[in-house]
């Protein structure tokens, strides 16, 4: 009986210290503290880097942007490069420039670049630190050359400009009379048919539609001194969107750390000017 007893006794003993071995191994086990936390070893856990997706809308303006361009266009390139430098992945759609400004003011995208600044646009708009520099001026045929020595004797030409962009300061200050399109193509167009004198637009994209799209026409057209407008290019977020401040600080970020190791400048090398 007494035998029986201490089998009994023994094997209630053996379980009870398994159990106890059990509980035990976590803090056993070298490297993991409380919690899972990893206290000496980097091996035993898997890091996984969580990423932030932020999405941007644009449009079709090259050489700055462009969906057939390489990585689509400097700009893009820019800020992608800047916002991957502090966790951000970016998705970019290309749009028609108005409907780009209604995704953005509607909450359908997160931020835009390619973008001048003016009165209106601040009234919405958190704009980050300059990236590039556009020159905004005019192209005139060859053959009629424009001459003014005000911005307010422009007044008696036919000037194209795209609806919805931001014209210089002065240009506006000036109440010159404009005939509006919906692209730059297509002023470019209208000017070489004669049917403008001038079209206002960045220097860079001017030349680049030209040898583009109206190669046989280029030689024609030349870009007129002086330059109306220095204007400085962004990214821009929505001031009521309830992310905009960590991105634009995000992209801010970024793109300083861009500047320095001379990346930025790299890339705004291989546009033209």
């Amino acid at each position: 009986m007494m035998q029986r007893w201490l089998c009994n006794w023994n094997a209630t003993l053996g379980k009870r210290f398994a159990l106890l071995c059990l509980l035990a191994l976590p803090c056993l086990a070298p490297g993991i503290g409380r919690a899972g936390e990893d206290v000496g070893t980097v091996s035993a856990v898997k890091v996984v880097k969580v990423v932030k997706v932020v999405k941007v809308v644009t449009l079709n303006y090259p050489p700055y942007t462009g969906a057939a361009l390489p990585g689509g266009g400097a700009m893009v390139r820019i800020t992608r490069e800047a916002m991957k430098r502090v966790g951000f992945q970016l998705e970019v759609e290309f749009l028609p420039w108005n409907r780009a400004l209604y995704e953005l003011r509607t909450g359908s995208a997160d931020g835009l670049v390619n973008i001048w600044r003016s009165e209106e646009r601040e009234q919405w708009l958190h704009y980050s630190r300059p990236i590039l520099t556009n020159d905004v001026g005019l192209i005139v045929q060859k053959a009629r050359p424009l001459r003014y020595a005000r911005l307010e004797e422009l007044r008696a030409y036919r000037i194209g400009t795209v609806r919805g962009y931001a014209n210089p300061v002065q240009f506006n200050e000036a109440k010159i009379p404009v005939f509006t399109s919906e692209t730059d193509e297509i002023n470019l167009r209208a000017l070489a048919s004669g049917r403008l004198d001038a079209v206002l637009i960045d220097r860079g994209v001017g030349r680049y539609l030209a040898l583009s799209k109206l190669a046989e026409r280029a030689d024609e057209l030349t870009w007129l001194e002086p330059v109306i407008e220095a204007m400085p290019n962004y990214f821009v977020v929505p001031r009521d969107a309830p992310r905009s401040a960590e991105l634009l600080d995000a992209f801010n970020r970024g793109l300083e750390s861009m500047r320095r190791d001379g990346t930025l400048a790299a890339e705004i090398k291989t546009l033209i000017n």
